[in-house]
């Protein structure tokens, strides 16, 4: 589970297991993919453009456009780091996710955040299962945390809803039954 570059760095890790990157020295096992995953917000472009969604809810959202491109920056400096799918997956294609991702996924968007057209594009690239991305109403970037004052607006919030449901469901699942049922 992450959110925003968290999220980021949850499909990074996923990618990794799955597609090893020679540069990294710490070594995980591959072939093990996780039973689920949580992304909220994921920031998966680090060469924004100022069109679609970064243009269009530069304004509307707490991370503006200029923030995504500063944040990019910093984290990569290099552009040509900030290339690679390793480093920054949202430009790739349905092959590079192959066996990466969990069946189990949700996917968390706000319909009013600049990386909305980012995320959905990605997850249509990947491959991921529509029922899996969850858009938010009005949302912004990372209003599952941001947008709430105290435990009762949190427990009214719709990603928070929809994610506990999400949660319940896969623990529900996990659990063994009794051998008396």
């Amino acid at each position: 589970m992450g959110d925003s570059a968290g999220a980021l760095l949850a499909v990074s890790l996923m990618k990794h297991i799955k597609m090893p990157v020679d540069a990294i020295a710490v070594k995980i096992p591959t072939g093990k993919v996780p039973k689920a995953a949580i992304l909220i917000s994921p920031w998966l472009n680090l060469n924004p453009k100022y069109t679609g969604s970064y243009a269009r809810n530069s304004y509307s959202d707490k991370i503006t456009f200029r923030l995504c491109k500063i944040t990019s920056e910093a984290y990569q400096p290099d552009r040509s780091l900030r290339l690679l799918p390793e480093v920054s997956p949202y430009d790739t294609k349905e092959e590079d996710w192959k066996g990466v991702l969990p069946s189990e996924m949700l996917v968390v968007a706000g319909e009013r955040e600049t990386m909305f057209d980012d995320i959905v594009s990605w997850t249509l690239a990947a491959k991921v299962n529509p029922s899996c991305l969850l858009v938010e109403p009005m949302g912004i970037h990372d209003s599952f945390t941001l947008e709430t004052r105290n435990l009762e607006t949190y427990k009214e919030n719709y990603s928070y809803i929809q994610t506990v449901a999400f949660l319940r469901r896969l623990l529900s699942e996990a659990r063994p039954k009794p051998e008396w049922l």
